[in-house]
């Protein structure tokens, strides 16, 4: 009986739930979204900001990259969707 309610999605199917099953693989027609991995991070440090980090050496580095631009090319390269990829910052 609990084993059969777990594996109904009807179960798990409400406001809150309703993204539970979505997909997270890649497709290159819906993961070239820079405006959708911008809004995720609209309010945090990484929004519309390029990336900056200092090297070993001490060295300030600032890259001619957005923080979005690298989450979709992680997207790309591990064949996953890059939205979900922009709440794991």
């Amino acid at each position: 009986m609990a084993l059969e309610y777990c594996m109904d999605p009807r179960n798990f199917l409400n406001n809150v739930r309703i993204f539970q099953f979505e997909a997270l693989s890649f497709d290159a027609a819906t993961n070239n979204n820079l405006d959708g991995v911008e809004k995720i991070l609209y309010g945090t440090e990484f929004y519309n900001t390029l990336v900056e980090y200092v090297t070993s050496t001490g060295s300030n580095v600032v890259m001619n990259r957005k923080y979005s631009d690298l989450i979709l090319s992680a997207g790309r390269t591990s064949r996953s969707k890059s939205l979900s990829l922009s709440f794991s910052y």
